[in-house]
């Protein structure tokens, strides 16, 4: 697979052998993948740093995606006899984890050959980051990104960066959130803040994850020389898919109602609603506007716990409102013209 031009970075790296990949387990949560998780798998095979674990987790596959495990060496697989689901499942793995750093890779991102080395080369640079994501291109066409990490806005909704905008050289820089399709965070890190919050299943369940981690003072930096190619449609067919509409604006909700200060928490819940009651009304079929209104609905009425557990994630903020003001995205004129993610994504390996 082609990478992209040697970067300053790299050159500083090129060569380099303290790079240690012994301390970095991948961990791929596997559903239905078919023959994306050979891919990769194979991309990992390739990587310029070795030494690292790799564990799949596949929740009750029902096609045979999980058997190509075995055609790799140093792939532990572990099979789940229920679908626990995408949150669930990478909390089991990183629980069942030893090393420094856990990533957590899609079976449908491919991993260009530098991917890891360069991930680490950054962390190894800037330790007062906690969590890294990557960049990732389109599958089917390269030249397109898939996503530069996610926009989050301060009217209840996220979105990917740039996605399927041309591509072109952009800067490493620090950003609110990172897509779980493929990021690298301290171990300590993800058991301290909890980890994926489970009640979600799937879908905001990283945008969750990296709010917490800002208001804790963990912050989050995009490496944009470390690619993958993202296919984003494993699970179903083309188009938006009810499931992830329904577990994507359900969960964005919950996210809100659980992180944002009280001072902003009005902005995300009246604006939340108001663009989910709007995509409903645009959808442009009866299944997609159903999918809106029951998770804008049972967002709603199971949202107690969430309201309750305000209080406790308060305790642990440091980020001052001033601060978290600045890193939220405030221009509502940005989001039509941007696809939020949550409803660009289909239903993604480890759903239902």
């Amino acid at each position: 697979m082609g990478g992209i031009p040697m970067t300053a970075a790299d050159a500083r790296t090129a060569g380099r052998n303290d790079i240690d990949a012994t301390t970095v387990t991948v961990v791929i949560v596997n559903y239905n993948s078919g023959p994306w998780l050979g891919r990769a798998l194979r991309g990992l095979a390739r990587q310029s740093v070795q030494g690292f674990a790799t564990l799949v987790i596949d929740n009750a596959s029902t096609d045979a995606s999980a058997d190509i495990c075995a055609a790799f060496d140093r792939v532990e697989l572990i099979r789940s006899d229920t679908n626990l689901g995408f949150a669930s499942a990478n909390n089991r793995a990183v629980e069942r984890a030893s090393t420094e750093w856990i990533v957590l890779l899609n079976p449908d991102a491919i991993p260009l050959r530098r991917w890891l080395e360069r991930l680490l080369a950054e962390a190894q640079r800037r330790p007062d980051y906690a969590i890294f994501g990557c960049t990732q291109l389109c599958a089917h066409d390269r030249h397109r990104f898939d996503g530069t990490g996610d926009e989050v806005s301060a009217l209840g909704v996220a979105w990917r960066k740039r996605y399927l905008e041309r591509r072109e050289r952009i800067p490493s820089g620090p950003v609110f959130s990172v897509c779980g399709a493929a990021l690298m965070i301290r171990r300590r890190d993800f058991l301290a803040l909890g980890g994926f919050d489970e009640r979600f299943f799937c879908y905001a369940e990283d945008v969750d994850l990296c709010f917490r981690a800002n208001l804790r003072g963990l912050r989050c930096w995009h490496v944009a020389d470390a690619c993958v190619l993202h296919a984003s449609s494993t699970s179903t067919s083309h188009g938006v898919h009810p499931f992830a509409i329904y577990h994507g604006y359900r969960n964005l909700l919950w996210t809100y109602i659980k992180n944002m200060p009280s001072a902003l928490l009005p902005l995300p819940l009246l604006g939340h609603a108001s663009l989910t009651l709007l995509k409903a009304l645009l959808a442009g079929d009866s299944a997609a506007r159903i999918a809106y209104l029951r998770a804008l609905y049972d967002a709603w009425r199971g949202s107690g716990p969430f309201w309750r557990s305000r209080a406790a994630e308060r305790a642990h903020h440091t980020l001052p409102v001033s601060k978290l003001v600045r890193q939220l995205h405030w221009n509502p004129l940005d989001i039509p013209g941007r696809r939020p993610w949550r409803t660009a994504r289909r239903q993604p390996p480890g759903a239902a």
